[in-house]
């Protein structure tokens, strides 16, 4: 377990900058739209500066397989220590980014609401209409679910196994964005997992399908490659 945590702060300790950096824009961002709104000068509708800061979970799962792996080995753990310690690195900054969404949704809805609106993933979604758990459930397995595909994408980046991967992955957003019938299939996919009013549902299916993808990139990418 203390390897488990070790690689999770090592992943941590090299994203570290660039995340401070990020949201460092991101605040001054927001200081100088606040300076703006309140002249009078800026008062459309924007994205939640909450969620702007989260697309950098995003970044996450892209940039540890490229320049994380080969140091957490070299330095000693395991590729099963690097998986799981990667794995609660992006548990954690899920729950993080969640409750701070939350948080920021409300300063926006009761706050910052006389300045000017925000577009935040929460209403768009209806997730507000399950109170303070539902939000926070219903974003951190939509996180997750996202991370889990990023990670395994990026993953597969060196096999043979991942090209085959990303052509299949580039076929189908092919095909089923040209296609009328398919479109439609995909939208209703989308909205089932993101949109679904049930909360069981949504989480439950989200967090299964989580899984699948983290042990695929377990099995079939870290598993067997090579430092």
């Amino acid at each position: 377990m203390s390897q488990i945590i070790s690689v999770c702060k090592a992943n941590f300790t090299f994203i570290k900058p660039y995340l401070y950096i990020y949201l460092c824009m991101d605040i001054a961002a927001f200081i100088v739209n606040m300076i703006l709104s309140t002249a009078g000068i800026n008062s459309h509708t924007e994205v939640s500066y909450a969620n702007i800061a989260t697309a950098f979970l995003f970044a996450i799962p892209v940039i540890l397989p490229f320049f994380v792996y080969k140091q957490v080995l070299y330095l000693g753990a395991s590729r099963k220590d690097y998986f799981w310690g990667t794995t609660l690195l992006f548990t954690l900054a899920s729950f993080i980014f969640s409750l701070l969404n939350i948080v920021w949704y409300y300063v926006e809805l009761h706050i910052l609401i006389e300045l000017k609106e925000y577009f935040n993933i929460i209403h768009i979604f209806g997730w507000d209409q399950s109170g303070f758990l539902g939000m926070f459930f219903y974003q951190f397995f939509a996180y997750m679910l996202v991370t889990a595909t990023l990670y395994l994408l990026f993953s597969a980046f060196w096999s043979k196994k991942g090209f085959v991967l990303w052509i299949a992955v580039a076929g189908i957003i092919s095909v089923s964005m040209s296609i009328g019938k398919l479109r439609e299939v995909t939208a209703e996919l989308i909205g089932f997992l993101m949109y679904n009013s049930s909360l069981l549902q949504s989480v439950g299916y989200e967090f299964i399908l989580t899984a699948v993808l983290l042990f695929a990139c377990w099995g079939l990418f870290i598993k067997q490659r090579q430092v």
